[in-house]
Parts: structure tokens; sequence; C-alpha cells
């Protein structure tokens, strides 16, 4: 197995964060950025900024009242 190359890494390490790689997919990208010292160390970078923004933004809820009316709009809107 040979590393990846720039764009290739650098789609497959947001695939891999956000969840989108299957496993085996998962194992392969592991494997091949621990034989590259400059894409770990990318990769533990990113990890580390996603991890900050994650702590330190919070996602605020809408209050029921509205997720109520949009979730009867929706329902009004398929309904016909």
């Amino acid at each position: 197995m040979s590393t990846l190359n720039e764009n290739d890494f650098h789609r497959t390490m947001i695939m891999f964060l956000d969840g989108e790689l299957n496993k085996e997919k998962s194992q392969d990208f592991l494997i091949k950025i621990n034989k590259s010292p400059e894409q770990l160390a990318l990769f533990r970078k990113e990890l580390y900024f996603r991890e900050i923004i994650k702590e330190n933004f919070s996602r605020h809820s809408a209050p029921s009242f509205v997720e109520e009316k949009i979730q009867s709009k929706i329902n009004k809107r398929s309904s016909y």
C-alpha cells in the first residue's frame, strides 16, 4: 500500500472525519496515513481543529413551537 497523493488525502480525510467511509476504507485510510508522518501530522491537526470547534461553538436548538410549525407545514405539503 502506498501513501495517498495530496488531493486524495484531503478528500479521504474529510470523508473519514465526517463518517462517510465504510469500515474497510476507514481502516485502509488509517494504515496509509500511518506510513506518512506528514499526512499523519495533517490528520491530527485537522482532528484537533474539529475538536476545538466542537468545544467552543454550540448549536442552538430552535424553540419547540418553531419546530412544530415547520413540521405542520411539511405535513400539509406532503398531503397534496
